[in-house]
């Protein structure tokens, strides 16, 4: 008897524990860009498409997410959008990138994905680089790699990944990516802690500072949501574990009254 009480016990705290660390998932749909259409989960504007491993070594899985400020011909992905376009797309207010201190964006492109969020979590994502503007070129075409991000009806807020200012090197010539970019930053990491819980959206985009002439892109891979709570408010591990604990009580109580 005391055995079998012993054995109910460990089932429900192994059971209701495993089934409370369930919950806690990534709330990012298609975080790698593995799926297929190639953007679930996403939304997009302008010149974004999905490259292989032949084009840059993605951070994990095969593939990886590329924007592009650049003509659509030249990665097989739309036409870029304007500046003013982008702000639209990514509930920005009229001027964020248009007018911004370091760049003013005359075209790029985008995207974004709405999830939900615990307070205290983290937002990591690897992104890279790549452009094309001469150092000669940079001060006054700053072309710059962006993240917004927005929770719930607060404005969207602005960060900088990278731009031409940035610590960049010369692209493998053994990758495709040499064929579209000179140099990049090579793959880096973001991270941020989420203060506040709820609904956000989060948008990453790349722009072509002063004219369209020079392409810029930036790709992006492994975004995760971790920390406490993973995305999923968590259940009590009581109400996870009572359904358990009333079927095994009743087993226990059958093996009693047949004489234990």
């Amino acid at each position: 008897m005391h055995s079998l009480k012993m054995a109910a016990l460990t089932a429900i705290t192994t059971l209701g524990l495993g089934a409370a660390s369930s919950v806690f998932a990534n709330p990012i749909v298609n975080a790698g860009f593995e799926q297929f259409p190639d953007f679930t989960g996403y939304t997009t504007l302008g010149n974004t498409t999905i490259q292989a491993g032949n084009f840059h070594p993605p951070v994990e899985g095969a593939l990886q997410a590329l924007l592009s400020n650049g003509a659509g011909d030249s990665t097989g992905g739309l036409n870029p959008v304007t500046g003013a376009q982008l702000e639209s797309f990514l509930n920005l207010t009229a001027g964020t990138l248009t007018n911004a201190a370091t760049f003013k964006a005359f075209t790029g492109s985008a995207i974004q994905q709405t999830f939900t969020a615990l307070a205290g979590q983290t937002l990591t994502l690897q992104f890279d680089f790549l452009t094309n503007e001469s150092p000669a070129g940079r001060t006054g075409r700053n072309d710059t790699a962006f993240l917004t991000l927005k929770n719930g009806t607060n404005p969207a807020t602005l960060a900088v990944l990278a731009d031409t200012n940035s610590s960049l090197h010369a692209t493998n010539p053994l990758n495709d990516d040499s064929n579209f970019a000179t140099s990049e930053t090579g793959y880096l990491t973001y991270t941020t802690t989420l203060t506040a819980g709820g609904t956000y959206t989060l948008g990453l985009g790349v722009i072509n500072s002063a004219d369209g002439n020079v392409a810029s892109g930036v790709m992006v891979d492994a975004i995760q949501i971790t920390g406490a709570g993973g995305g999923s408010v968590p259940l009590p591990l009581a109400l996870l574990v009572a359904p358990l604990g009333a079927m095994v009580a009743g087993v226990a109580g059958k093996r009693i009254r047949r004489g234990c």
